[in-house]
């Protein structure tokens, strides 16, 4: 069975993960929009900041008050900030190439267990248990 960590312990964790892989996804967003043909770019640095700002916010918020995941906010901050400063930009380019994160995966791949656990331990602090047979089993829908 998969250890589930404490949800403070989950969120400490994701939180770092994420907040570390920041600077290099920004940078990509940002070459990509070079890319594409958008100037001014100077915004990109309080785009940075907003993001990690949100984010510590969200992860403060106990489990039941977190009404956004943190991809989700992250998603909701970039595509504001696209519409303000970049309105030309073929929005449907990026999210294909992954740069309007659906998953953390999006962000680093090194973060997806990190995602997986805080996910688990929000889910228990919620009151939902994994039951093992379900999780295993391959007859289950």
């Amino acid at each position: 069975m998969v250890e589930i960590p404490s949800f403070d312990a989950a969120s400490e964790a994701y939180l770092a993960g994420l907040l570390d892989a920041l600077p290099a996804y920004v940078a990509r967003l940002e070459n990509e929009l070079a890319r594409e043909g958008v100037g001014d770019l100077t915004w990109m640095d309080a785009l940075e900041d907003q993001l990690r700002q949100g984010l510590v916010e969200l992860f403060a918020l106990a489990p039941a008050r977190q009404a956004e995941t943190p991809m989700g906010l992250v998603r909701r901050l970039v595509l504001l900030a696209l519409s303000e400063h970049a309105r030309r930009v073929n929005v449907a380019a990026l999210d294909r190439r992954g740069l309007l994160p659906r998953s953390a995966v999006d962000i680093a791949p090194e973060l997806a267990p990190l995602q997986v656990q805080w996910g688990l331990a929000k889910a228990r602090a919620l009151g939902a248990e994994p039951r093992a047979s379900q999780a295993l089993s391959s007859n289950h829908p």
